[in-house]
């Protein structure tokens, strides 16, 4: 069970983060909420804290002050600043601190979510990789798999550095296998009403069905997001498996363990490692470039597709990332969050509107990509100082032609 900590004089952040985030379903728990920051941190040093959600302007102690505690004395917990207002200098602080996100107010409830999900997909993941932490090459061989799918591994020198500390027990020549999708139907009902554990505790139990069943397979974690589980499989005999089958007898396992209702099928196979590694380094894929080109890709894709609803979905799943990975490396590339500079070139889209024509405010909202008018207000103002209607009255064409 994940702890997390609110911190904020005012009632609202507390009372969004209760409706916007299924806490259960990420095996999570608000533990406490403070309005005042000087308790919190009393309450720190005696328990427990796996997320802090902050303001930053408080008094006496900033949130600021709460991330470099944390930085120096509680390196695992993760901080998500929460303010009013976007500052550069706040901005490049949290940096510094390692702070995973920071949120402006009000709180966006689809924005909200994604954040906290991607956030514990990365948790799900570390913590995964420590209680493996017996086993010196299984980290390795975790890693390896996960950076060649993704892309992280796109020369024969990287790969070779990675074979060099694999420890893999099987040979790269001879032993083959395949990819599978676990498609989980009715997912967030299943969660609410039979699992009930949280969904990354159902990856758990899915995986470790898998490799209980299959003692003369490898099996890791690919990639996960909500309902689909991606699978790799490498079989000591490969050519004894009929993978039909084997696809209906997990289907029928995990619904008898787990009374989970799942869709299962291979997305490729492959008759050795070898091939398999050498299909994803091949001169075509350009997987290198691939991610130096992301953030071109990715303001490519804001900018044709500003005024519609763009989720953290849909940019890791146009890139072909995952949402946690992508999250990270846009983040270190740009040096700033995806979801910062989508809301830069929106406002500054509607900056141009504003000053340009006489539409109404609330239909700017619209063109830019908000559905709430209220919310378009609130982070216009946020970025600009002003309202929109007062930036139309001050930098409008009829004011321009005065």
């Amino acid at each position: 069970m994940y702890n997390v900590i609110i911190i904020d004089e005012k009632p609202d952040t507390a009372k969004d983060l209760e409706c916007f985030v299924n806490w259960q379903n990420f095996d999570a728990k608000i533990v406490a909420v403070f309005n005042n920051s000087r308790e919190a941190v009393n309450y720190l040093k005696k328990n427990e804290v796996d997320i802090i959600v902050t303001d930053i302007k408080m008094p006496k102690i900033s949130g600021i002050d709460i991330a470099k505690l944390c930085y120096t004395e509680y390196p695992d917990t993760k901080i998500i600043f929460v303010s009013s207002t976007r500052d550069f200098n706040y901005a490049r602080q949290a940096l510094k601190y390692n702070v995973y996100y920071y949120l402006t107010k009000p709180l966006n409830k689809k924005e909200t979510y994604e954040i906290f999900e991607s956030l514990f997909e990365t948790m799900f993941e570390a913590n995964r990789r420590q209680s493996d932490g017996d086993d010196q090459f299984v980290h390795a061989r975790q890693e390896f798999f996960s950076d060649l799918l993704i892309g992280r591994i796109s020369t024969h020198d990287a790969l070779n550095l990675q074979l060099s500390t694999l420890g893999f027990p099987y040979g790269f020549s001879k032993n083959g296998g395949f990819v599978i999708n676990i498609h989980i139907n009715n997912f967030a009902t299943y969660l609410k009403k039979v699992w009930k554990y949280g969904q990354y505790r159902l990856y758990n139990a899915i995986i470790n069905i898998i490799r209980d069943d299959n003692k003369d397979m490898f099996t890791e974690f690919v990639r996960y997001s909500r309902h689909n589980i991606e699978i790799i499989v490498v079989a000591k005999n490969p050519s004894t498996i009929n993978i039909d089958k084997y696809m209906a007898e997990l289907k029928n396992n995990l619904y008898d363990i787990l009374a989970v209702n799942t869709d299962v099928s291979v997305l490729y196979d492959f008759k050795t490692l070898n091939d398999f590694v050498q299909q994803k380094l091949s001169p075509t894929s350009n997987r290198n470039a691939d991610l130096e080109n992301i953030p071109t890709k990715v303001m490519k894709y804001i900018e044709q597709n500003y005024m519609n609803d763009i989720s953290l979905s849909d940019i890791s799943n146009f890139v072909a990332l995952s949402r946690g990975y992508f999250c990270a490396y846009y983040k270190q590339k740009v040096g700033e969050n995806f979801i910062d500079t989508l809301t830069r070139v929106r406002i500054e889209k509607a900056k141009e509107i504003l000053k340009d024509s006489d539409t109404k405010v609330c239909s700017v909202s619209e063109m830019v990509g908000y559905k709430s008018p209220s919310y378009f207000h609130k982070t216009f103002k946020a970025f600009t100082d002003l309202t929109p209607n007062e930036y139309k009255a001050k930098y409008g064409k009829k004011q321009n032609t005065a």
